[in-house]
């Protein structure tokens, strides 16, 4: 049994199982609290969406004054032997920063006229991975 009442048949095909949830032949049932099962049959306008992180510009922003700001206070505190350790901290930061304002990959569907978030993820190889398999388990609906 998957949830809500969604079971997997002896002869259910199984297309993913990961992180984002199960697809089935029939269903996609995510990983969420309320682990919610949409019926593929019920799904319509499946869209992927890319965007960066919610707070990306502004983190940018804050990040670089913040960073500039105390390495040009480092180097004139300190003196010139110390410009390379605040250079560091400068890198350090921006990759901090950079992981987190990375790209957050979305899967949404509208499901019997509502729309839903199927996927949430900043994991781009799982992404492609659920939309890959979501997408055959509906071309295998299809009649032929």
């Amino acid at each position: 049994m998957l949830h809500n009442g969604v079971g997997l048949g002896e002869h259910m095909t199984v297309y993913y199982r990961g992180p984002a949830g199960i697809v089935t032949g029939s269903h996609f049932v995510t990983h969420s609290p309320d682990g919610s099962a949409y019926d593929l049959n019920d799904l319509r306008n499946i869209m992927r969406v890319r965007r960066r992180g919610p707070r990306f510009a502004l983190l940018l922003l804050a990040a670089t004054a913040v960073v500039a700001a105390a390495g040009a206070a480092v180097a004139w505190l300190m003196g010139p032997l110390w410009s390379l350790p605040a250079a560091l901290v400068a890198v350090i930061a921006g990759v901090f920063v950079l992981r987190l304002a990375s790209p957050v990959y979305m899967l949404r569907a509208d499901h019997r006229d509502q729309p839903v978030l199927l996927y949430a993820t900043t994991d781009k190889v799982d992404f492609e991975r659920v939309c890959r398999n979501l997408e055959r388990a509906l071309e295998d609906m299809r009649p032929a």
